[in-house]
């Protein structure tokens, strides 16, 4: 992470925060708002996306496989039976292979492998197009029939 995410997300917090300190007048919200927006916006961090992809593909995997209950009980004489499963072992795999992936893709991009490959970000190579002296090369091929004009 670079020093200039850290110092946005550290001026987001303190702006949020002190506006919900105008707004609510309570201390203890306003430090909890300041956290949490701080906390926000340095994971959002956009150099690091295959990061984050990788973090909510593995907890997808933990939260869709760590809830699986069956409750059976009888209020007054009624029986019930409450039910939730897990997911299959072949999601699982198959999420945490993404996971890997997106793993394998954070660490190619922070040491710049990804450069020239369809998983790089184009950006303008022209720079500056201001000024005078700006070349075109543009060439079109077009095959001009003789007699198909309309003369109107």
């Amino acid at each position: 992470m670079k020093n200039t995410w850290l110092k946005t997300s550290i001026s987001a917090g303190i702006v949020t925060g002190i506006i919900t300190f105008i707004l609510t007048s309570n201390w203890k919200i306003a430090l909890i708002i300041t956290s949490a927006v701080i906390f926000l916006v340095v994971v959002n961090n956009p150099k690091k996306r295959y990061m984050r992809v990788a973090w909510m593909v593995i907890s997808m995997v933990f939260l869709l496989n760590r809830f699986a209950f069956q409750f059976v009980g009888q209020i007054f004489d009624i029986a019930f039976e409450i039910k939730g499963n897990m997911i299959s072992d072949a999601v699982s795999i198959i999420l945490l292979i993404l996971a890997a992936l997106a793993l394998i893709l954070d660490y190619l991009e922070r040491n710049n492998k990804l450069d020239g490959t369809f998983f790089s970000i184009n950006k303008n190579s022209v720079k500056n197009t201001s000024g005078t002296n700006n070349h075109i090369n543009q060439h079109i091929n077009q095959h001009i029939k003789q007699g198909s004009k309309d003369n109107d």
